[in-house]
């Protein structure tokens, strides 16, 4: 590695591999493995690239791949966790396929995740590729061959970041060849239908912005509608002032809450309005204004006030320095 190119940053890195694959080359010829296991990695990889990863390299009948090389970003083990997903999905009908086209049963395979800091370089005398090395990437490797066929394995730190918006299955402590400490891991079962609530930390430091969306939250009740854009970078306590507005607000206004994907080679674009405990699209659909013709994944784009008035000012938490580089958008619902 070239250590002008070297930095260490957090990786997610993902290893999929065919079950079976030396048993499937021994009844098939060459190139009839080759067009069924070839298939396969190619699916493996679109489903990579939907979600904003990179295979790193190909391993005949598998994939490695990073979530955060070359490009890192605050979501990256819940691409990866829905990658493996949409891996195992896409596998599992390819499967039926393989079956019905060449008599082959149980074609399946296996996936691991995992997430830590991970020593990040250039690599190769000719063609230089970017890599990922350290204990991190090795253990995702190590939870892919210890999979049951068609499950997903993740590493500790990968469901700790995951398990408010996945399912997840405790396994126990494995054992890793080559490893001092045991692994604790779990078994991705799939995307929560609805977040799993958990306690709010306090907010330090952060009092005029809290006052801010307060005197919002006053406005509202009294039948006066307001818009707060918060703006920021990753990891600065957006989302905990988000919490913080809802707590304010609680039973005197309905919250409808809409995501869509950061993500999204070939993943159709998608609002989810919620409540806190049901989707409230068809109950409240006449309260989102949007011209008929447009399709309803543009509904949201409609939300486009005409001036904003904008505050530049820090937004937090208890672990953000009071310094943190953020500011606070206040939409007057007057010039709408």
């Amino acid at each position: 590695m070239s250590s002008q190119e070297d930095e260490l940053r957090p990786v997610t890195a993902l290893f999929a591999d065919v079950v079976g694959s030396t048993r499937l080359a021994e009844r098939l010829t060459p190139a009839e493995a080759k067009a069924l296991i070839g298939e396969c990695v190619n699916q493996m990889s679109r489903a990579v690239h939907e979600y904003g990863g990179a295979v790193q390299a190909y391993m005949g009948d598998g994939i490695c791949a990073y979530f955060g090389v070359p490009t890192a970003r605050e979501d990256d083990p819940e691409r990866a966790a829905r990658a493996a997903l949409r891996i195992v999905e896409v596998v599992r009908e390819y499967a039926a396929d393989v079956e019905r086209a060449w008599g082959i049963e149980g074609f399946d395979l296996r996936v691991g995740i995992n997430t830590g800091q991970a020593a990040v370089g250039l690599v190769g005398a000719v063609d230089e590729q970017t890599v990922a090395y350290g204990d991190p990437v090795n253990v995702a490797a190590r939870l892919q061959s210890s999979a049951e066929p068609g499950t997903i394995v993740v590493g500790e730190q990968a469901a700790h970041r995951l398990s408010h918006r996945f399912v997840l299955e405790p396994l126990g402590s494995l054992a890793i060849r080559g490893r001092e400490n045991e692994v604790e891991v779990h078994r991705l079962v799939g995307a929560r239908e609805q977040e799993e609530d958990h306690p709010l930390v306090p907010i330090v430091g952060r009092d005029a912005e809290v006052e801010r969306i307060r005197l919002a939250a006053d406005e509202l009740v009294r039948g006066r509608g307001q818009v707060v854009l918060v703006v920021g970078d990753a990891g600065i306590g957006k989302t905990r002032l988000l919490e913080e507005l809802r707590a304010i607000v609680g039973d005197d206004a309905v919250w409808l809450e809409g995501r869509c994907l950061s993500y999204g080679d070939g993943v159709p674009d998608v609002v989810h309005l919620e409540t806190g405990h049901q989707p409230i699209y068809e109950e409240h659909q006449h309260n989102v204004q949007y011209e008929a013709e447009q399709p309803e994944r543009q509904h949201i784009e409609s939300y486009r006030p005409a001036r904003k008035e904008r505050v530049d000012e820090g937004v937090g938490d208890s672990e953000q320095e009071e310094d943190d580089d953020a500011r606070l958008e206040v939409v007057d619902p007057d010039t709408w």
